[in-house]
């Protein structure tokens, strides 16, 4: 039994190795900024996929910057040319850890790029030309002053080889340098319109930043790969031969009736017309554009001229999409909770000699984990969460070998707790509902009638005994009529039992009274009814004999019977019993729902929180839910959920920095306590989710 619960078992795993990117801070219209973040980008495993952008003094980072930023996927950001205050600053505003661009190298959350030489593909690559145009700089690469690159590089002899090669894979410096780095999935794959940015000599940045940074997210599987061209104004018309270049790589595979866009921030429409003239193009009029049907398009015939054309479409809507970058290898592993779990797979990435990359890993093994710093931590010391993946940077020339301890999802959610509060404990209604989720699954409270059953057949205590004595003080009864009242419902020590017939809705009180005694939270039995002292006991099934003797005064008993046979009565068990009297049940049916809905989660029903500073409080349902930190209230009645109590509630979700602020209760909330509850959670970025009608629909009796 116990190997059985430290062995968990042989799941899948996927890894994925990718390189440690990151986007270039520089001072706003800075071309010398621009350079050396290209030469830096240029000695880096992926560099081709890394921003740059520029930092205004007065503004910061533009919102559509941040946005590719948050597309992009990256690691840090770099510091180019930034005063230190503006490029922590600008760090700030992205979500980013800073590093200055001369520590990308040793830095631990950019390191795992090098060195470029291991990742290359082998053949000579080409570069800018000496003290070459920005624009060479940006759609070539350049080579970094500070040491020359360990693989096979030379510099363009005229313009017209760039212009050329941009059109073929992994010919230049700063696509050769990122071999073997693509996405393994998109959220976008069509085949779309080409690109070309053609910019002038006099202000070339805008036109070099906007095409460095699409280019960065644009598809690079081969089967989705997308033309991008950046071209001088004025020389590019003089090039020998370059009409048949660019119908060449127009001529592709798709449906669509833009093949190319050209664009400039620096040149006026007229020479773009002028151009797409000069190229035999033909100009898109049409009002509605088609850039292309949904890869794979091989199927599709290969486009011929005349080729279509516009201009200045804005192509961040086919290019700034979410791609989920790097190579991916399956394998299997056997998942232990006691012992360090050995992970060993070969990289996707071929290494000519050691290198260091990242690894990233998904699959059964990290479902439910909660995705914080505390757990990937115990995971493996230099861990941290990216999204759904454990992410990891690792030196290896072929193998990637690692050893995680994985915790269990109840051990992961305690470490969780404990880091985020001076202390915790179970709640009085925690302990009981822990102790009977460790007894019996809670979904079955979930099923039609059962919570109903439950309900009815509990013996009311504590809150039935505080609203009947408030109802009798409130009609004025005298001290003796309350102390009878008290001991009739306060100080009962026998539960009650009923009939099946007494049970609502009657057509399923049978079945719903069965399902109780089959989980063991209620038993069958028979009622004795004294003769001598008129005391009614009931007497659990097992216990039943021919000759009935009450239990007080040992006077024979009969049993309760109709004209038919002997009646059978239903009790709770005493444990469940109390919890109905406690509340609890609601507690459960939420854990329970919650867990319907992802099954990977750890839920404890009610724990009482220490704070550092903030004193003390109370979630009714806390723990993990499908991997984020979920807090809440439930409630029997949603009236409960005054606008007093939600900011009571959410304001210790937000104390706990939980990620899902949680409403339930067993009948309808209303919209109004809903929208309150919203705009507090909205107010701290924080998910509100809501749980109604925890009671499963009632099924037709016809």
């Amino acid at each position: 039994m116990e190997h059985e619960q430290v062995y968990r078992g042989q799941s899948v795993m996927w890894g994925t190795v990718l390189p440690s990117r990151v986007v270039y801070l520089i001072e706003a219209r800075s071309t010398d900024g621009f350079r050396q973040a290209v030469r830096t980008a240029c000695s880096r495993w992926g560099g081709v996929g890394e921003l740059i952008i520029g930092v205004d003094p007065d503004e910061g980072v533009s919102v559509p910057d941040q946005r590719l930023v948050g597309l992009a996927d990256l690691e840090a950001a770099a510091n180019v040319n930034l005063s230190g205050d503006r490029a922590m600053a600008a760090a700030e505003t992205l979500g980013m850890p800073l590093v200055d661009v001369s520590q990308l190298g040793t830095h631990p959350a950019t390191c795992y790029s090098y060195p470029l030489a291991a990742f290359a593909g082998g053949d000579q690559l080409l570069m800018a030309q000496e003290d070459a145009p920005l624009w060479q700089v940006a759609a070539a690469g350049d080579q970094p002053f500070e040491e020359p690159l360990q693989i096979p590089v030379r510099r363009a002899m005229q313009d017209t080889e760039i212009g050329r090669a941009q059109s073929f894979w992994y010919a230049t410096l700063v696509e050769g340098s990122s071999y073997q780095f693509r996405e393994h999935s998109s959220a976008d794959v069509a085949n779309t319109s080409a690109v070309i940015w053609i910019v002038d000599h006099a202000d070339p940045l805008a036109d070099c930043l906007e095409f460095w940074n699409m280019r960065a997210l644009r598809p690079r599987r081969e089967l989705t790969r997308i033309p991008l061209l950046l071209l001088p104004h004025r020389d590019v018309e003089s090039w020998h031969a370059f009409k048949d270049h660019v119908h060449a790589f127009l001529a592709r595979h798709g449906e669509r009736n833009v093949d190319v866009v050209l664009r400039s921030n620096s040149v006026e429409e007229a020479h773009l017309h002028r151009l797409a003239a000069t190229w035999e193009l033909q100009q898109q009029t049409a009002q509605n554009l088609s850039f292309g049907i949904p890869a794979p398009w091989v199927d599709a015939a290969v486009r011929t001229p005349p080729f279509m054309y516009t201009v200045n479409l804005d192509p961040s809507r086919w290019l700034a999409v979410q791609r989920d970058w790097g190579l991916r290898q399956d394998f299997d592993v056997h998942t232990f909770t006691d012992r360090p779990t050995g992970v060993r797979f070969r990289s996707p990435v071929r290494l000519q000699h050691r290198a260091q990359v990242l690894v990233r890993l998904t699959g059964e093994a990290l479902d439910g984990l909660p995705r914080h710093r505390s757990v990937a931590q115990r995971i493996h010391p230099d861990a941290q969460w990216r999204g759904e993946h454990l992410q990891v940077g690792v030196v290896t020339d072929s193998d990637v070998v690692l050893e995680l301890n994985l915790p269990s999802l109840e051990a992961a959610t305690t470490q969780l707790l404990n880091s985020l509060v001076t202390r915790w404990e179970l709640s009085d209604k925690g302990r009981i509902g822990t102790a009977l989720l460790a007894q019996s699954p809670a979904h079955a409270l979930l099923e039609p009638y059962r919570y109903r059953a439950v309900m009815e057949l509990f013996t009311p205590r504590s809150k039935e005994l505080h609203k009947k004595l408030a109802a009798a003080a409130a009609e004025g009864s005298d001290q003796a009529q309350l102390l009878e009242l008290a001991q009739k419902w306060g100080g009962r020590a026998r539960r009650r039992y009923r009939q099946a017939k007494e049970l609502a809705p009657k057509a399923f009180a049978v079945e719903a009274a069965e399902h109780l005694c089959a989980l063991d939270w209620a038993e069958r039995g028979l009622e004795a009814a004294c003769t001598h002292c008129g005391s009614k006991t009931f007497v659990p099934l097992p216990d039943t004999v021919p000759d009935a003797r009450c239990p007080g005064c040992s006077a024979p008993a009969r049993y309760t019977s109709n004209k038919e046979s002997i009646v059978t009565y239903y009790r709770l068990d005493t444990f469940i019993d109390q919890a109905a009297d406690q509340g609890v049940l609601p507690h459960l049916m939420a854990v329970a729902k919650l867990k319907q809905l992802k099954p990977h989660s750890h839920l404890i029903p009610g724990v009482n929180l220490y704070f550092n500073d903030q004193g003390q409080g109370e979630a009714d349902i806390i723990g993990t839910y499908g991997g984020r930190l979920l807090a809440g209230e439930v409630k029997t009645s949603p009236g409960d959920f005054t606008e007093k109590q939600v900011d009571h509630d959410t304001r210790i979700s937000i104390s706990l920095g939980a990620d899902i602020h949680l409403m339930a209760s067993i009948y309808s909330i209303d919209k109004e306590a809903r929208a309150y509850a919203q705009a507090a959670c909205r107010a701290h970025r924080m998910e509100l989710m809501v749980l109604d009608n925890l009671q499963a629909e009632e099924p037709d009796s016809h």
